[in-house]
């Protein structure tokens, strides 16, 4: 009998031990993936030249491999 209980506490260690590990590494899985954000404001006597050229550069960093996904736009409110 204590064998029996001895071999079936093993095994459930065993599973949830095994569980857990799995759990871990889905876990930082999904975790590399970052969002950045940036959020800037310009002078009000920023040229427009300036602002393009800070676009072109945000736009040229994200055709990186790196880059999933780019979003951009002017805040209105």
């Amino acid at each position: 009998m204590k064998k029996i209980f001895f071999a079936l506490s093993l095994c459930i260690t065993t599973t949830l031990l095994f569980n857990n590990k799995t759990s871990a590494q889905t876990a930082n899985l999904s975790s590399s993936v970052l969002r950045h954000i940036v959020m800037i404001t310009f002078k009000s006597d920023a040229s427009a030249d300036s602002i393009k050229a800070l676009d072109d550069i945000y736009i040229s960093l994200s055709k990186s491999a790196l880059v999933k996904d780019f979003e951009w736009g002017v805040n209105i409110s």
